[in-house]
């Protein structure tokens, strides 16, 4: 057999071993792969190594099973991960089958669950016990630097409250700076109803969240932060100041699309018990539906509701402290 021919066989076989792997949805030890195609176990591992060392294969678990890790295109692969954690539903106890998921992200889960199973073991989603799926809260990680665990968890109460008695959007916003992250939010039972992810971010210098923050600040601070800001971002400072003032008189700040389109919102900024702000609970519902003395009312009805409620604890300013939690 000359030496053309023998190679072509080798490459032959590599590419039956990697055909295999790549239609199984389970990783496969050298004997499983060797018995599936009919092959010797010297043959199967020195092709196994070969793969390996190219970065089409990997070693799973106890270092005797192997999967492709190389799955065509990366940048297609990121962009379904991507996908699939868009169509997943938000709230926490939410689940979906793999038919559910399919039809919502367009991407056939049941046809190749390896994408999935990557995803589940790096802690990005999670299976439940009845094979249905949820983002993992492990997923958390990689929010950290932008997420207060202690600020969501301390206004979990506060913010079911306000959604059961006013039916509409509430959420709630973390300062980072000048801006604000959105870190949790219920939406509203309504057909028609304002809804933001999880991690939507907004200047503080527009919007009822931010400029709820901002009266509760001094006057100093503010326009500490309005000059680290983008200069787009910041309104003119006279009007500005003006309007805080009135915010600060009623204990709470309102809107009406400055930051979405044909929307409204009422909020109150949140505050730890240094007096620091940390944020805003937000109550956010179409312009169209709630009258100027409806949204003054759902402000003091706000506004009370952050009275009453527990002040969150301080947060530490020594970045290696562990977060002490609620108090």
């Amino acid at each position: 057999m000359s030496s053309e021919s023998y190679q072509l066989k080798t490459l032959l076989k590599a590419m039956q071993v990697l055909q295999l792997l790549e239609k199984s949805r389970m990783p496969m030890s050298l004997t499983e792969i060797s018995n599936a195609l009919g092959m010797q176990n010297s043959i199967v591992f020195r092709i196994l190594k070969t793969l390996e060392s190219a970065a089409y294969i990997g070693i799973k678990g106890d270092g005797k099973q192997y999967e492709v890790i190389n799955r065509g295109d990366n940048l297609v692969a990121a962009k379904q991960m991507l996908n699939i954690l868009d169509h997943l539903p938000e709230n926490v106890g939410q689940t979906m089958s793999d038919d559910e998921l399919s039809n919502a992200s367009g991407w056939d889960c049941s046809a190749d669950n390896g994408l999935m199973e990557l995803m589940e073991r790096e802690g990005l989603i999670q299976l439940t016990e009845d094979r249905k799926w949820s983002r993992s809260p492990k997923i958390l990680r990689f929010a950290k630097p932008f997420l207060t665990s202690d600020l969501i968890s301390s206004t979990d109460e506060l913010v079911r409250t306000v959604h059961r008695e006013t039916n509409e959007s509430v959420g709630v916003f973390s300062n980072l700076v000048s801006r604000q992250v959105l870190v949790s939010h219920l939406e509203s039972n309504q057909a028609v109803k304002l809804s933001l992810q999880i991690g939507s971010e907004f200047s503080l210098f527009r919007g009822a969240a931010g400029k709820a923050s901002l009266a509760a600040m001094t006057d100093d601070e503010i326009r500490g932060l309005a000059e680290m800001a983008n200069p787009e971002d910041v309104p003119d400072m006279g009007k500005l100041m003006k309007e805080i003032t009135g915010f600060r008189e009623r204990g709470f700040a309102i809107s009406v699309g400055e930051r979405l389109p044909d929307s409204a919102a009422v909020a109150c900024a949140l505050c730890d018990t240094s007096g620091a702000v940390r944020g805003a609970i937000i109550v956010q519902f179409p312009a169209f539906r709630v009258s100027r003395e409806g949204m003054m009312e759902i402000g003091e009805y706000l506004a009370k509701q952050v009275s009453d409620f527990n002040l969150l604890p301080t947060q530490s300013t020594d970045p290696d402290a562990e977060s002490s939690g609620p108090s």
